[in-house]
């Protein structure tokens, strides 16, 4: 399965790391309104950098793994969801 990590401040990061680590998994980009997590993550994961509506309309990218602040879960699982995705929000 294709994933894309929403939120990559250090959680997200270690979530993206796993995503990578697995052999049943594929990470595809990586998304985050801070611009620092994001270049950060981008140096550690090596991997592209999408805007939600990309990451949304990214047909290869089978799930959503959300690992933003709590206040924005609700939001970006509908349109997830809406997106026809998987969502894992934690």
């Amino acid at each position: 399965m294709n994933f894309a990590v929403i939120g990559v401040g250090s959680f997200g990061i270690k979530r993206a790391q796993s995503i990578k680590n697995s052999k049943l998994a594929k990470l595809i980009a990586i998304n985050d309104v801070n611009k620092d997590n994001v270049q950060k993550a981008e140096t550690i994961l090596k991997v592209k950098v999408l805007d939600l509506d990309q990451i949304l309309n990214d047909k290869s990218i089978d799930v959503v793994c959300i690992c933003a602040p709590n206040k924005f879960h609700k939001d970006i699982i509908i349109k997830s969801l809406e997106a026809d995705k998987h969502v894992f929000c934690e």
